[in-house]
């Protein structure tokens, strides 16, 4: 296909496409969910009528093996010109529902949706947006733009268009009903793509494509986001931004989502607010890849929090004036966070947790390897690290408990420990270390891991990639840690 303003760029409404796949691991074919004739024997397939819809298509091939299991997958954007674009900007003040046939939609002017009005997407559609221009979802109003994984809604600058708009505002406050955006992909935005200020929103499946400006900040908000992959920076910022914590009644879930790495002094994810004893509803992170870091994957200062599942890869200070760790946390005014780990894989970082501030960790069943300063310029490292002393002194985190952990590979156990300041409680973990203090029954025998990788087998580029750290991490028959 001819390659126009950067797209592969067609005029019809179908086009015949083809291309390869294993022979041995493929069964069958689908395009966009459809099957399509399969050569075994040339590794070749062939759809001679794969239907567009005005604008950019994201076409997904995906090959399936035996009992349909995904065994590779590509996509493809190509753009499909009829040669109209559907002008819209200014306010919605009704209902409104834009199809993938009536588009794309270019809108021209920034654009708000009113209180009690709901602007609905379909899948499929395009949504141009112009040079500098914002998208406002008043407190009261609703968007509903849930594409499919066989037609994603696209945002972003019509070809061959330049400049960049600016961003989504989703605004709100108590009972404002869920904006709910899946299957999306957003591109060309100039300041921060999502930001969620006191609204309540589902985030599903969302893809960027702009590496430049911050993909989310979640204030005072309620939301569920789960399935995104939040790509590596490319300029200095965190990836993901919260204030304020979540909003009364409201929930804060971040689940099955892969994070690229940042640069320098900028976590991956920062969020702060929400406390257990004050009655609030607190942040949970289930099953998420976290990439690397130049300063922390997750900052929780002032925080509880709730963390189980996820995998964390590749934390190391450069850049960061204190200690980089998978999870950290210190206070905010007079709150301190308390931090719940369960189920963990924590991979080549600097340290597992870093607990100051008078912040208390409690760490079950996790599986921590290589805790090593190797890859940053901190001096030190631990699984856990009770206070920061650079740039300054901090205060001493009030503790931290350990319990069924298995640790291989650490430079230290606790890092920066004074009994007289702080408590640690280390009972029934495999580890390479002794223990004199609060606790027991740990043991320095060997886990018998499945397979402890090398650095370059774990760079992983995406959340499916990244799951055979589970199968190696496991433990082989015969481990000490199976069933204790």
């Amino acid at each position: 296909l001819p390659i126009q303003n950067g797209y592969p760029r067609v005029t019809s409404a179908t086009i015949p496409l083809h291309g390869t796949a294993n022979a041995i691991d493929t069964r069958r074919i689908l395009v966009n969910g459809v099957a399509t004739p399969w050569s075994a024997w040339q590794g070749a397939w062939t759809n001679t009528s794969v239907t567009l819809n005005p604008g950019i298509n994201r076409v997904l091939v995906q090959a399936l093996g035996e009992q349909d299991v995904e065994v590779g997958r590509m996509s493809v954007d190509i753009w499909y010109d009829d040669g109209s674009v559907t002008s819209v900007g200014g306010v919605i003040a009704a209902n409104t529902t834009w199809t993938a046939a009536g588009g794309p939609y270019q809108i021209t002017s920034s654009l708000t949706v009113n209180a009690g009005v709901t602007l609905v997407i379909q899948p499929g559609t395009t949504v141009y947006l112009g040079s500098g221009v914002n998208v406002t979802v008043a407190s009261g109003g609703r968007l509903l733009a849930e594409g499919t994984a066989a037609a994603p809604i696209r945002f972003a600058v019509a070809p061959g268009s330049s400049g960049s708009w600016g961003g989504f505002t989703i605004d709100g406050g108590a009972g404002s009903p869920e904006t709910r955006i899946a299957y999306a992909h957003f591109e060309g935005n100039g300041t921060t793509c999502l930001e969620v200020a006191g609204g309540t929103v589902s985030l599903d499946h969302l893809t960027f494509g702009t590496t430049t400006h911050q993909y989310l900040a979640l204030d005072g908000s309620s939301f569920v986001v789960s399935h995104c992959v939040f790509p590596s920076a490319s300029s200095g910022f965190e990836l993901v931004h919260g204030t304020g914590g979540i909003k009364a009644g409201g929930h804060g879930i971040v689940r099955d989502c892969f994070f690229g790495a940042t640069t320098g002094y900028n976590d991956v994810m920062d969020f702060t607010g929400g406390n257990r004893d004050q009655g609030q509803p607190i942040i949970q992170y289930y099953n998420n890849v976290f990439t690397g870091s130049g300063d922390d994957a997750l900052d929780l200062d002032g925080t509880d929090a709730w963390i189980e599942g996820n995998i964390f890869l590749h934390v190391h200070r450069n850049g960061a004036p204190d200690s980089s760790a998978a999870v950290s946390g210190g206070n905010t005014g007079g709150d301190t966070s308390e931090i719940t780990m369960i189920g963990n894989l924590i991979y080549d970082c600097d340290n597992a947790v870093t607990a100051k501030q008078g912040n208390f960790y409690t760490l079950l069943n996790n599986t921590i390897v290589r805790i090593t300063k190797e890859g940053g310029v901190d001096f030190a490292s631990g699984v856990v690290n009770l206070r920061d002393t650079t740039p300054d002194l901090t205060t001493f985190g009030r503790g931290a408990y350990l319990e069924g952990n298995i640790i291989v590979d650490a430079e230290s156990l606790i890092r920066n420990y004074d009994p007289a300041q702080t408590t640690a409680t280390v009972t029934n973990n495999l580890m390479p270390f002794s223990w004199s203090g609060p606790g027991g029954g740990n043991s320095p025998a060997d886990p018998v891991l499945v397979h402890v990788p090398a650095l370059d087998e774990t760079h992983f580029t995406s959340w499916e990639e990244a799951q055979i750290m589970r199968q190696w991490l496991s433990l082989r028959p015969g481990s000490p840690g199976l069933g204790t």
